[in-house]
Protein backbone atom coordinates (compact mmCIF):
# COMPACT_ATOMS: atom_id res chain seq x y z
CA UNK A 1 0.00 0.00 0.00
CA UNK A 2 2.80 2.42 0.90
CA UNK A 3 4.58 1.76 -2.41
CA UNK A 4 1.41 2.49 -4.35
CA UNK A 5 1.10 5.91 -2.75
CA UNK A 6 4.76 6.67 -3.33
CA UNK A 7 4.42 5.64 -6.98
CA UNK A 8 1.33 7.84 -7.40
CA UNK A 9 3.11 10.78 -5.76
CA UNK A 10 6.17 10.30 -7.97
CA UNK A 11 4.00 10.09 -11.09
CA UNK A 12 2.08 13.24 -10.12
CA UNK A 13 5.32 15.10 -9.42
CA UNK A 14 6.75 14.02 -12.78
CA UNK A 15 3.61 15.19 -14.57
CA UNK A 16 3.69 18.53 -12.76
CA UNK A 17 7.35 19.08 -13.64
CA UNK A 18 6.75 18.16 -17.27
CA UNK A 19 3.77 20.49 -17.49
CA UNK A 20 5.77 23.34 -15.97
CA UNK A 21 8.60 22.83 -18.45
CA UNK A 22 6.17 22.80 -21.34
CA UNK A 23 4.53 25.98 -20.08
CA UNK A 24 7.89 27.69 -19.58
CA UNK A 25 8.77 26.95 -23.21
CA UNK A 26 5.58 28.64 -24.40
CA UNK A 27 3.40 28.09 -27.45
CA UNK A 28 4.35 30.34 -30.36
CA UNK A 29 0.99 29.89 -32.14
CA UNK A 30 -0.89 30.94 -29.00
CA UNK A 31 1.61 33.77 -28.57
CA UNK A 32 0.89 35.03 -32.07
CA UNK A 33 -2.82 35.20 -31.23
CA UNK A 34 -2.10 36.96 -27.93
CA UNK A 35 0.22 39.38 -29.74
CA UNK A 36 -2.47 40.16 -32.32
CA UNK A 37 -4.95 40.91 -29.51
CA UNK A 38 -2.77 42.89 -27.12
CA UNK A 39 0.43 44.07 -28.79
CA UNK A 40 -0.20 44.86 -32.45
CA UNK A 41 -1.90 48.15 -31.62
CA UNK A 42 1.63 49.44 -30.92
CA UNK A 43 4.05 46.87 -32.40
CA UNK A 44 3.79 45.97 -36.09
CA UNK A 45 3.52 42.28 -36.93
CA UNK A 46 5.55 42.68 -40.13
CA UNK A 47 9.10 43.99 -40.55
CA UNK A 48 7.96 46.76 -42.89
CA UNK A 49 5.07 47.82 -40.65
CA UNK A 50 4.87 51.04 -38.70
CA UNK A 51 3.84 51.45 -35.09
CA UNK A 52 4.37 53.42 -31.93
CA UNK A 53 6.62 50.58 -30.78
CA UNK A 54 9.32 48.84 -32.81
CA UNK A 55 8.93 45.68 -34.88
CA UNK A 56 10.10 42.92 -32.56
CA UNK A 57 11.85 40.65 -35.06
CA UNK A 58 15.30 39.78 -33.74
CA UNK A 59 14.59 41.32 -30.35
CA UNK A 60 14.62 37.97 -28.50
CA UNK A 61 18.28 37.32 -27.77
CA UNK A 62 19.30 40.85 -28.79
CA UNK A 63 20.18 43.93 -26.77
CA UNK A 64 17.51 46.18 -25.35
CA UNK A 65 16.94 49.43 -27.19
CA UNK A 66 18.68 48.22 -30.33
CA UNK A 67 16.11 48.16 -33.16
CA UNK A 68 17.66 50.35 -35.87
CA UNK A 69 15.70 53.44 -36.74
CA UNK A 70 13.46 53.37 -33.67
CA UNK A 71 13.69 56.18 -31.14
CA UNK A 72 13.31 54.65 -27.69
CA UNK A 73 11.83 56.31 -24.65
CA UNK A 74 13.59 55.18 -21.49
CA UNK A 75 15.06 51.92 -22.81
CA UNK A 76 18.83 51.69 -23.14
CA UNK A 77 21.11 48.87 -24.26
CA UNK A 78 21.85 47.60 -20.74
CA UNK A 79 19.97 44.31 -21.03
CA UNK A 80 20.04 41.27 -23.27
CA UNK A 81 16.52 40.14 -24.09
CA UNK A 82 16.85 36.59 -22.80
CA UNK A 83 13.75 34.75 -21.56
CA UNK A 84 14.14 36.03 -17.98
CA UNK A 85 14.52 39.68 -18.99
CA UNK A 86 11.66 39.49 -21.50
CA UNK A 87 9.48 37.84 -18.87
CA UNK A 88 10.32 40.52 -16.30
CA UNK A 89 9.69 43.31 -18.83
CA UNK A 90 6.36 41.87 -19.96
CA UNK A 91 5.35 41.42 -16.32
CA UNK A 92 6.02 45.07 -15.48
CA UNK A 93 7.89 47.21 -18.02
CA UNK A 94 8.34 50.11 -15.58
CA UNK A 95 10.05 47.83 -13.03
CA UNK A 96 12.72 46.97 -15.64
CA UNK A 97 12.99 50.36 -17.36
CA UNK A 98 11.22 52.99 -15.21
CA UNK A 99 11.01 55.54 -18.03
CA UNK A 100 9.83 53.04 -20.64
CA UNK A 101 7.02 54.16 -22.91
CA UNK A 102 5.43 50.72 -22.80
CA UNK A 103 2.26 50.93 -20.71
CA UNK A 104 1.06 47.32 -20.88
CA UNK A 105 1.65 44.68 -18.20
CA UNK A 106 1.03 40.97 -18.83
CA UNK A 107 0.12 39.32 -15.53
CA UNK A 108 -0.52 35.82 -16.91
CA UNK A 109 2.71 33.74 -16.88
CA UNK A 110 1.48 31.39 -19.63
CA UNK A 111 0.68 34.33 -21.92
CA UNK A 112 4.12 35.81 -21.27
CA UNK A 113 5.75 32.47 -22.15
CA UNK A 114 3.65 32.28 -25.31
CA UNK A 115 4.52 35.85 -26.31
CA UNK A 116 8.23 35.14 -25.79
CA UNK A 117 7.97 31.95 -27.86
CA UNK A 118 6.27 33.95 -30.63
CA UNK A 119 8.86 36.74 -30.51
CA UNK A 120 11.58 34.12 -31.00
CA UNK A 121 9.99 33.19 -34.35
CA UNK A 122 10.14 36.76 -35.68
CA UNK A 123 13.03 37.64 -37.98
Amino acid sequence: MMYGRMYALAAALGLALTSGAAQAAGDAAAGEKDFAKACKMCHPMKADGKGMGPYLGGVAGGKSGSVAGFKYKGIDGSKTWDDANLDAFLTDPKAVFPKSGMPTKTADAAKRANLIAYMKTLK
